[in-house]
């Protein structure tokens, strides 16, 4: 299997246990091979370089956040601004808002 581009995207799931955070999953539009690693960047920096594609942040800050795959760490998905992740309250009537 041969990747040429992998249209990497970042998709964000909600923490509603945990607000304020947020999991992140590296998601690809094509078949990956099965020995594939992910990279995350951390504002532009490698952060972690893991097996799962799941990456757990803390939202509401000024960081942005990027996935790629080992052998085309140049193939980037564009970048996600922690800031921009939808946050969920709690009000004392209950009703998430």
């Amino acid at each position: 299997l041969s990747v040429t581009d992998p249209q990497l995207q970042v998709n964000v799931r909600q923490n509603f246990q945990h607000p304020g955070q947020a999991e992140l999953t590296c998601h690809s539009a094509c078949q990956l091979p099965d020995d594939v690693y992910y990279i995350w960047y951390k504002n532009g920096m490698t952060h972690q370089r893991q097996t799962p594609k799941q990456l757990w942040i803390q939202v509401n800050t000024e960081d942005r956040y990027q996935c790629a795959i080992n052998r085309y760490e140049h193939i980037k998905s564009p970048s996600l601004y922690a800031r921009d992740v939808p946050s969920v309250t709690n009000n004392p009537s209950g009703k998430i808002m």
